[in-house]
């Protein structure tokens, strides 16, 4: 599958920007992607820094519409309240149902 062999790159390469771009092509597999959900959180937790690569496997999560999503996008909105992430939540649909709260406080 290739959400696994994307995973390989991503645990093999000690340049931030190839897992980077390694967890660009997980999101963008969309529901395929789902099953590395858990081995996504625990690179999460493993890799806490930079933050480009945080950013990076939460889009993934996201892309791969991980149960998670919805929390991601409360704490981005948070953090920065911005239209473009309302917009980006609405297409994450069910996935993003947990931020209710959050935008509804916005």
């Amino acid at each position: 599958m290739a959400a696994n062999d994307l995973l390989e790159i991503v645990r093999g390469v000690s340049s931030p920007q190839m897992a980077e771009r390694a967890l660009d092509m997980v999101a963008q597999l969309g529901e395929q992607g789902r099953d590395i959900e858990p081995a996504l959180l625990e690179l999460r937790e493993a890799r806490p820094e930079p933050q480009s690569l945080q950013s990076a496997i939460n889009a993934a999560l996201i892309g791969t519409g991980s149960r998670l999503a919805g929390q991601i996008y409360a704490e981005k909105l948070r953090a920065s309240p911005d239209s473009r992430l309302l917009r980006d939540l609405a297409q994450t649909g069910v996935a993003g149902k947990s931020a209710g709260p959050e935008v509804v406080e916005l």
